[in-house]
């Protein structure tokens, strides 16, 4: 790594740690039962709670996102915070400061390990890169909200870019190089997403090798595909992407898979603000009358409403996740019987905050909504046939402790009857233990939701086979973290319970499985590193735009000079472009805006191919012209300012593709064929 790479490094870091002090601030009434005072979550909060103000004053007071106002607002933020925690400092900080620590360190090895990673395999191509990496750029361009499609010019950006916006915060108080910054913030989901797990379990289990475990099994953990194709045989021929299509014509994405390939996609970026909200939900399910707290419904309301903004999903699952909370299997699991009167006593006094949280996160967010057009048509029943074997390979590590976890309630239930030491005020069950039961619950039922339900999207239309793509791939990734979470504190309470019970019949063959098991589960990260990474190769850098100075070394001068000399958001026109290829390669790596971009993508955003094809239509008509004025006419329709002309050009159009423009318009800069038009 160069010297540069190593300072964008540091200073990145030390980004985060100023928004980790605000974050520490503002979770102080609400962490305050976490041993570790919520530490790690105040990250992921801080840098939630700067970039909602930014995001809402923007839209509000239409004042200029730039590192002028960004590092204005954060040092206000980071002055309030200081003064704040010195009037009120957190209580018992001191018995807290060494699982701090501790945290911290964690989150710098989890942080360097995927930048290793990350520096060893750093270019942004392949699968949706050039995508995420056009919004980031259209947005770091940018200064106002809405913020324009990079792929479609005319309009604001139809899909979920919140995620995006949040990195892009940190980019514009640091300042980091784009195609550097990138890969910075793959290491920065990766840590926290393992870090903020490792505060959730220690919660509950107060034992670091079990959230350490917890934490690994989310950012490391495969399926048991991998282990099913071994003993079939094909352990020598596996590839590492074979685990995500386990479903003919679905997606069955999880999160190590997303690691490796380090998109930064909406369903991997919305990771630690999904475990923020998880966090959020484990203090309301212990405490229900904080939900009435106005601070605490206002932080929880702008955390759920943010993942509408990130992955719209998730808002609909995370919800329905707040309701299981609130009713509180907490409540239901007494110590002498179901107490249905209880639950419907919390749900009849909590019911008007329940209902006014999700009301309340898509009001903080309503500006998204005036832009945003889901491409979503209704809810229907599945008619794919999914398998027992299909399930296993996908779930079967986490149905294993699944049932682990339900024989440690029967033998502690049965135990504790038997010793007659279920009296009313001593429950059987902790509160750590059916917090854990409800996370099972919710990530069992979201892995079968897919095989009765679906809901109806973009591909229901035009491409029915994939009909249940979208529904497998969002609802069961909410099912894995679920599933992440609760695990590692389920295999734990089984072991101690079946030691403490001297049951270990029962605990000794489920341990022995449960090994082979994880053996698997572990390996699939290293299978997937060897299959990506060359060794060989000898590019170790963070810089995502390097390798086209082998591969397309004109295009990466033309990036250079764009990024250098042009200012703002003029329109440029290039070739439109085909998904999971180098097409679109300008506008991605420099945040111009052009007509179109990937059309399949803008298909699936917009649902209007008719328009969308009329656009294909008129940039090959720029590109082919003859006559001056039409060409004019075509490029005012868009007003453009720039136009490219490349071999992408050259290949798609023909040979003689922009010969008028470069009759018509002078040079703004040419490397050797690859010349960029600069319209008066």
């Amino acid at each position: 790594m160069s010297n540069s790479d190593l300072y964008s490094i540091l200073i990145f870091y030390l980004a985060s740690v100023l928004i980790s002090f605000i974050g520490f601030s503002a979770g102080q009434k609400i962490f305050f039962s976490f041993p570790d005072k919520g530490y790690p979550i105040a990250r992921v909060l801080g840098l939630l709670l700067l970039s909602f103000f930014i995001w809402i004053v923007s839209y509000v007071l239409k004042i200029p996102i730039n590192t002028i106002t960004v590092s204005i607002t954060a040092l206000i933020f980071f002055f309030a915070s200081l003064v704040y925690l010195i009037r009120y400092p957190p209580q018992n900080i001191e018995k807290s400061l060494r699982i701090i620590l501790f945290e911290e360190i964690l989150f710098v090895i989890l942080y360097l390990i995927m930048l290793i990673y990350r520096a060893l395999n750093p270019s942004i191509e392949t699968i949706e890169k050039f995508m995420d990496y056009a919004i980031i750029n259209g947005l770091i361009r940018g200064d106002h909200m809405p913020p324009i499609d990079v792929w479609y010019s005319q309009s604001p950006i139809n899909y979920y870019y919140f995620g995006h916006f949040c990195l892009v915060i940190i980019q514009k108080l640091t300042l980091i190089h784009p195609p550097v910054f990138y890969n910075l913030s793959i290491g920065l989901i990766f840590a926290l997403s393992g870090t903020v797990t490792f505060s959730v379990v220690y919660r509950l289990s107060k034992k670091i090798i079990v959230s350490l475990f917890s934490a690994l099994l989310l950012i490391a953990g495969g399926n048991m595909d991998l282990m099913y194709q071994t003993f079939h045989g094909r352990k020598d021929e596996y590839f590492f992407a074979e685990a995500r299509g386990l479903i003919d014509k679905t997606i069955n994405e999880f999160p190590s898979y997303s690691f490796l390939i380090s998109d930064l996609h909406a369903h991997i970026l919305d990771i630690p603000f999904v475990l923020l909200f998880i966090g959020l939900m484990l203090v309301i399910s212990e405490y229900p009358y904080k939900l009435k707290n106005t601070y605490v419904f206002i932080i929880s309301a702008i955390s759920l409403g943010a993942l509408g903004s990130i992955n719209s999903w998730d808002f609909v699952v995370h919800t329905g996740f707040t309701l299981l909370c609130l009713i509180g299997i907490s409540s239901i699991l007494s110590n002498k019987s179901l107490q249905f009167k209880k639950v419907f006593g919390i749900l009849k006094k909590y019911f008007i905050p329940f209902i006014m949280l999700p009301i309340a996160g898509v009001i903080l967010y309503i500006f998204n909504y005036f832009i945003f057009k889901p491409a979503v048509f209704g809810v229907g029943i599945t008619h794919t046939v999914i398998t027992l074997t299909q399930m296993f390979r996908m779930f079967g590590y986490f149905y294993l402790v699944s049932l682990m976890y339900a024989i440690y309630l029967v033998i502690r239930w049965i135990q504790n009857k038997k010793k007659k030491e279920s009296a009313q005020n001593d429950p059987i069950f902790s509160f750590e233990d059916k917090f854990t039961l409800i996370l099972f619950v919710s990530a069992l039922g979201l892995s079968v939701l897919p095989l009765i339900f679906y809901l109806k999207d973009i591909y229901s239309i035009y491409n029915p086979p994939y009909y249940l793509a979208n529904t497998t791939f969002k609802i069961w990734y909410q099912s894995w973290i679920f599933f992440c979470l609760a695990s590692a504190y389920g295999v734990y309470r089984f072991f101690a319970e079946n030691i403490r019970s001297k049951t270990l019949i029962i605990a000794i063959p489920f341990g022995i499985i449960l090994a082979v098991m994880t053996f698997f589960v572990f390996i699939y990260p290293v299978e997937g590193v060897k299959d990506l990474v060359n060794f060989q190769k000898g590019l170790i850098c963070l810089d995502g735009s390097q390798y086209l100075l082998e591969t397309q070394p004109n295009d990466k001068y033309l990036i250079d000079w764009i990024n250098t000399n042009i200012s703002d958001q003029p329109v440029l026109i290039e070739a439109y472009g085909k998904p999971y290829t180098r097409d679109s390669l300008l506008s991605s790596f420099t945040g111009l805006p052009t007509p179109i971009g990937w059309a399949e993508h803008e298909l699936g955003w917009r649902n209007d191919w008719d328009t969308i094809s009329a656009i294909m239509l008129d940039i090959e008509r720029i590109y082919t012209e003859t006559s001056p004025e039409s060409l004019d006419d075509l490029i005012d329709k868009y007003n453009a300012k720039f136009i490219a002309v490349t071999d992408r050009e050259r290949n798609k159009y023909g040979e003689n593709a922009g010969l008028l423009i470069s009759k018509e318009f002078p040079t703004a800069v040419c490397f050797e064929d690859t010349c960029l038009y600069e319209i008066p």
